[in-house]
């Protein structure tokens, strides 16, 4: 994790000042939110800090958009690692709104 994070970090160094978005995992299928959670947060908790020292990076995270409760909305995910049509839509308009949000007064 550590080696991940910092290869990272020298990529965005690489890129100097270019506004960078890093979109965290998407579910797995078949896997009770909670327990995605566990799994992700190791690297969520590493990425975030990288992204507070920076201040051209964030952190979007697809979860809410693709899961509400403790299950995910399967018809979103067209297997165990890939969004549907209408997940990567989803996921995409909630990106775009995002980004919206950081650039308003």
């Amino acid at each position: 994790l550590d080696s991940y994070v910092a290869a990272l970090e020298r990529q965005i160094d690489a890129l100097g000042q270019v506004s960078v978005t890093i979109v965290l995992d998407t579910p797995r299928r078949g896997l009770a939110v909670d327990l995605q959670r566990q799994r992700q947060a190791p690297f969520q908790r590493a990425v975030e800090a990288m992204a507070k020292r920076r201040a051209n990076v964030r952190v979007f995270d697809p979860m809410p958009v693709l899961c509400s409760g403790r299950w995910c909305e399967w018809h979103l995910l067209r297997d165990a690692n890939h969004l549907s049509r209408q997940g990567s839509v989803a996921v995409a308009r909630a990106l775009a709104a995002s980004e919206g949000a950081l650039r308003s007064p």
